[in-house]
């Protein structure tokens, strides 16, 4: 664009004027996201990991009976069933306070997050699961050792 075609060029599309619509700059950001372990909740996981689900499932149910009593008109499993414990179950390691809601995908009831993170961290730190995670590793050890 120059001085002689700028008239023109205004009455045609001021829209493709550079200076209207200047290119903007990317900023590339560091992103706070979790990659959490697909799991859909609608298989039983193995062993270990599907007790601590069901725990964590009877657990809830204690709470919800004790916060909400009869005031909720729905039971229990429609908040938080054997589908979202799985999930938690399967991505335990990764699990904190700051994305257990967006893991379940809802709102909880009062108690419910610290209960769960407080579950968790307690089943993480436990040795049933350090002996898992061992007889997982020893496992892909012998697998690795076994490819070549």
């Amino acid at each position: 664009m120059t001085t002689k075609n700028f008239d023109s060029i205004i009455l045609e599309s001021p829209t493709n004027i550079a200076s209207l619509n200047p290119p903007s700059k990317v900023c590339i950001t560091e992103k706070d996201e979790v990659v959490w372990v697909k799991e859909s909740g609608e298989k039983p996981l193995g062993e270990i990991l599907e007790a601590f689900a069901q725990e964590l499932v009877k657990k809830f149910e204690n709470l919800f009976y004790n916060q909400m009593k009869e005031y909720s008109a729905y039971p229990p499993s429609v908040y938080f069933g054997i589908k979202q414990a799985r999930k938690i179950a399967k991505n335990v390691t990764i699990l904190t306070w700051d994305n257990i809601e967006q893991l379940i995908g809802h709102k909880m009831i009062p108690g419910q997050m610290e209960m769960l993170v407080k579950d968790a961290e307690t089943f993480r730190l436990g040795d049933i699961y350090q002996n898992f995670l061992q007889i997982q590793q020893n496992r892909s050890a012998k697998i690795e050792r076994n490819a070549y």
